[in-house]
């Protein structure tokens, strides 16, 4: 069997209606973060009303969070209840199996500037000084070995993680892809210019920031089947 799949990231905007972004025989919606701006109260009252409303024609909705949630960090119990009363899978450090194919996914990006759900980055001396942040290591050796689609808001290394400051997607992330012996598909967002897919070594990677580098509504979702 198989599943046709629509994969969402980086829509910052809790005004657009995801109705209107995810066509019609889906049977599971992956949403790999940013699903708002700041993750403020309202929202989230937003997003769960949109997602409610998508939920009545599509069976499966998995989600994630990223960097800009940062109202939910520190408040994941209220965030995991509001997802679970519409039943919508929200994954935070953890997997799931739904009709067979094993996800599994996680919100944490190397740090950057202070956002939300972020682990050490050398490359910023600026992190918080005495602050306890978790290794990139401490995240990504949590994925089980039969993952098969593995969510993440950042991307993996060199793989569609392409800004106007290089390369800045996770070395440990596409070492453990790598090692994977089951996975089929990696799918994140996280740098907007880089909207767009690829495969490698059987892998298919996707990149789906709805919004693009200037934060204009104009990218548009992926969609695959999932054997």
């Amino acid at each position: 069997m198989k599943l046709r799949a629509c994969h969402i990231s980086d829509t910052h905007d809790v005004n657009q209606s995801l109705n209107m972004l995810v066509p019609n025989d889906i049977d599971i919606v992956f949403f790999t973060g940013d699903m708002t701006y700041r993750g403020a109260d309202w929202e989230l009252d937003k997003l769960i009303g949109n997602l409610k409303a998508l939920k009545q024609r599509v069976k499966h909705i998995v989600c994630i969070l990223g960097n800009h949630e940062v109202g939910a960090e520190g408040n994941m119990i209220e965030w995991s209840r509001r997802f679970k009363e519409i039943n919508v899978q929200l994954l935070h450090n953890e997997g799931v199996e739904i009709e067979g194919i094993k996800i599994w996914g996680s919100a944490y990006t190397p740090y950057f500037f202070g956002w939300a759900f972020q682990y050490e980055n050398k490359q910023y001396a600026a992190q918080y000084a005495g602050e306890y942040l978790p290794t990139a290591r401490d995240i990504w050796n949590q994925v089980p070995e039969d993952t098969q689609v593995l969510l993440s808001h950042c991307p993996p290394f060199f793989i569609l993680d392409l800004c106007a400051n290089g390369h800045v997607g996770c070395p440990v992330l596409r070492e453990r892809i790598e090692e994977l012996p089951s996975i089929t598909h990696s799918l994140f967002g996280h740098l907007h210019e880089s909207h767009g897919t690829t495969t490698i070594n059987g892998v298919i990677y996707i990149n789906s920031s709805i919004m693009d580098g200037k934060y204009r509504f104009v990218n548009k979702p992926h969609i695959f089947d999932i054997k």
